[in-house]
């Protein structure tokens, strides 16, 4: 009944290590990595990969649906400050179940 080994249910992206929050929890304000976004061609090459795993995993084709794995733009940083965010979903979207993880912080009533 199960895969005969683990498969990628969720996919997790750090599309940004920038964050302009400063939850008391989080460890980002000692995190010594370089404050960077991620290059949206590397990006496009992960998710044409993944597209192609995609296509093979154990759930998806016993299930008879195309659901997995699904990905989540999480990490330590900020998604919407991300200055392509817009571009990064919508690659995304084209072939896979996306799911930001948003602390709401950029949006206002205008938005």
């Amino acid at each position: 009944i199960f895969p005969p080994f683990p498969e990628p249910f969720t996919v997790e992206i750090e599309v940004t290590n920038h964050c302009n929050a400063k939850c008391s929890f989080c460890p980002h304000s000692t995190m010594s990595r370089v404050r960077q976004y991620i290059d949206v061609e590397k990006y496009e090459t992960f998710i044409k990969n993944l597209v192609s795993v995609k296509k093979n995993l154990w759930m998806n084709r016993v299930s008879g649906l195309d659901l997995f794995p699904r990905i989540v733009f999480a990490g330590l940083g900020e998604p919407t400050l991300h200055p392509q965010l817009t571009e990064l979903v919508r690659i995304a979207a084209r072939e896979v179940n996306t799911f930001p993880t948003i602390s709401l912080s950029e949006l206002s009533e205008t938005s």
